[in-house]
């Protein structure tokens, strides 16, 4: 993104103010998302810095009111309100499509675009307003090997000043058909991302590894390829410690069915399963007095009465 010097910015201000009347009914948005109001233009209100526009309220409750607005938050002739006013939501519903896409293949789509799509071709906006836009539709069409209008489609799409803006679902099928194209330009990036992976306990349930979990197989499915074989170890290893995990389970359960209590929940606690709550605490199993010893061992004041 281009930065403007403040003299180029007080010049684009310029540009934009001279085309806008003085006098014409203009369509006025105090929030882009809100709606749209009429009013006049009854001037320009000017500062060493900045350009605003002097209005007066047509209608709603301000209506007969004067105020000194922004130039972005008039968006046109008041001729021009429906036409309008049917981009605008158009252009929220894909903003929203990608606001609510939490899958693995959005996320999946992320990764891709950062690291194959140049961002002269498309770029990812994550405020104001979750967006993608496409700037250059023959450079995408050459990078994924598909036509734009096989990648986009109308419905997903809305033509604007910048480009392209395109829905979650677009974006995802931009980046599939680009990783298919490009497999070899992600190697470096799922294996860092398999590293990372892996440095994640197995035994904590962390909800962003789990979404990077899932992302991670699905460029898999797109590129071709298969997980590294340490990860498919390591795999392999949690899968056969979580089977141990449920034999001594089963084994603690069925001893606190017999009765007894204080060895299933030694077994527990040496195993890693034991609860928590009860850990530095005394309490009693009818037969004496305990607490738990070094942290996780029961250790009671009496023999165990078997």
């Amino acid at each position: 993104m281009t930065t403007l010097t403040p003299a180029e910015r007080l010049r684009a201000m310029e540009e934009v103010a001279a085309g806008i009347p003085r006098g014409a009914e203009w369509i006025f948005r105090s929030q882009d998302e809100g709606p749209s109001r009429r009013v006049r233009i009854v001037g320009e209100h000017r500062t060493p810095t900045t350009i605003q526009m002097e209005i007066e309220h047509l209608e709603g409750p301000r209506s007969g009111q004067r105020a000194t607005v922004g130039l972005r938050r008039l968006k046109g002739p008041w001729a021009g309100v429906e036409e309008f006013d049917a981009r605008e939501r158009r252009r929220g519903e894909i903003e929203r499509s990608h606001r609510a896409s939490h899958r693995p293949d959005y996320s999946a789509a992320l990764v891709v675009l950062a690291a194959v799509v140049p961002e002269t071709v498309m770029t990812a906006r994550a405020f104001p307003g979750s967006r993608m836009t496409v700037h250059d539709q023959e450079a995408l069409a050459a990078l994924c090997g598909a036509p734009f209008s096989e990648l986009v489609r109308e419905e997903e799409s809305l033509t604007t000043e910048d480009g392209v803006v395109v829905s979650a679902d677009a974006a995802v099928r931009i980046a599939k058909a680009a990783c298919t194209a490009n497999p070899g330009l992600l190697t470096t990036e799922l294996l860092k991302r398999e590293r990372r992976l892996l440095l994640v306990p197995y035994h904590r349930e962390v909800r962003a590894a789990a979404e990077e979990d899932g992302a991670v197989a699905v460029l898999h499915d797109w590129c071709g390829t298969q997980p590294s074989e340490i990860r498919l170890r390591i795999v392999a290893l949690e899968n056969e410690l979580a089977w141990q995990r449920s034999l001594v389970r089963e084994a603690t359960d069925l001893l606190r069915a017999c009765g007894v209590v204080a060895l299933a929940d030694n077994l527990a606690s040496l195993s890693g399963q034991g609860p928590p709550e009860r850990r530095g605490l005394e309490y009693s199993y009818g037969y004496g007095h305990g607490l738990y010893a070094g942290g996780d061992v029961y250790v009671p004041e009496e023999p165990f009465p078997w």
